[in-house]
C-alpha cells in the first residue's frame, strides 16, 4: 500500500497517537463522548462519519480535512482485505489508510488493531450500545496488554 500522509491534517489529541495505547485511549474517550454508535438514519449500517456527525473508531481517527464522504462504503483495510479487493476497492481502501492522522504507523500490527478497535465499535447492536461496547472495548485491552484506566477516568470526571 502507499504510505503517503497528509501532515497538514493533524487531530488534536492529548493522546500519544504512534502508540496502541494511545489509540485506544483517544478512540475510547471520543466515543464514550459521543455516546453511540456511528450509523446511517435507518441505523442499519457503519459510517465513519454519519449524516448527524457522529463517527465511528477509525473515523475519531481520521482529521476533518482528511475525510471524504467516498470512504462510506469501504471497509478499513487490513493486509487481509486489501489483498482480496478489486482495484477499485484497493484504491479507496488506501485513501482511507492514508487520511488517518500521520502520527499512527502504518504497519501491518497497527492496522489490525484499528480494525479490532472499529468491530468493538461496529459489532454491537445500536441499542443498548454503550455497554456492549465497552466490554468488547475492555476485551480488546486484555488481548493487547492495555490498561483501561480511561474508562475509570472518565468515569470520574462525568461524576463530577
Amino acid at each position: 500500500m502507499t504510505e503517503t500522509t497528509n501532515t497538514a491534517a493533524m487531530l488534536d489529541t492529548p493522546y500519544d497517537l504512534t502508540t496502541k495505547q494511545g489509540i485506544f485511549d483517544h478512540v475510547a474517550t471520543a466515543l464514550m463522548k459521543q455516546g453511540h454508535k456511528s450509523v446511517t438514519d435507518s441505523n442499519k449500517s457503519c459510517h465513519y462519519r454519519s449524516p448527524t456527525g457522529s463517527k465511528c473508531a477509525v473515523g475519531h481517527l481520521i482529521p476533518d480535512a482528511g475525510y471524504s464522504a467516498t470512504f462510506e462504503g469501504c471497509s478499513f483495510p487490513t493486509p487481509e482485505t486489501f489483498g482480496m479487493a478489486r482495484p477499485y476497492m484497493a484504491r479507496k481502501m488506501t485513501e482511507v489508510r492514508n487520511a488517518l492522522d500521520p502520527r499512527i504507523p502504518r504497519t501491518d500490527e497497527m492496522m489490525r488493531f484499528l480494525r479490532d478497535l472499529q468491530c468493538c465499535h461496529d459489532t454491537p447492536p445500536t441499542t443498548p450500545w454503550r455497554a456492549d461496547w465497552e466490554d468488547a472495548m475492555r476485551s480488546l485491552a486484555r488481548h493487547e496488554g492495555l490498561s483501561t484506566d480511561i474508562f475509570d477516568t472518565m468515569a470520574a470526571e462525568s461524576a463530577q
